[in-house]
């Protein structure tokens, strides 16, 4: 489930598990953007990291894509995402989505 979208879209992601490995693939996830926050939520816990894990992906904000946008799995299995690598805030208005991508991470 997305989070600071006017609505909660929703989209399922799949994962494979190989000892300490994770790999996921999160599914595209677009909304009309009333936050300066993205989020998604609802991982299972067996998933979720023992530390932090950031990677590179994209994003759009408001109608321009970020390639090399900020995202973070935290030790909770919330997914933050970022315009850019430096943590960068969306804007409060027009689309804001993630691209469809995979990451692998390890687990502890």
């Amino acid at each position: 489930t997305a989070t600071g979208m006017t609505t909660s879209p929703t989209g399922t992601a799949y994962y494979a598990q190989s000892g300490q490995t994770v790999t996921l693939l999160n599914p595209a996830i677009s909304g009309t953007s009333n936050l300066a926050t993205y989020t998604q939520t609802g991982m299972p816990a067996a998933i979720r990291p023992a530390r932090n894990q950031t990677f590179v992906g994209g994003t759009q904000d408001n109608g321009a894509a970020y390639i090399a946008a900020g995202i973070i799995i935290d030790t909770a299995g919330v997914i933050n995402f970022y315009r850019t690598m430096n943590q960068d805030s969306f804007t409060t208005s027009g689309t804001k989505a993630n691209l469809s991508q995979s990451v692998s991470y390890v687990l502890n």
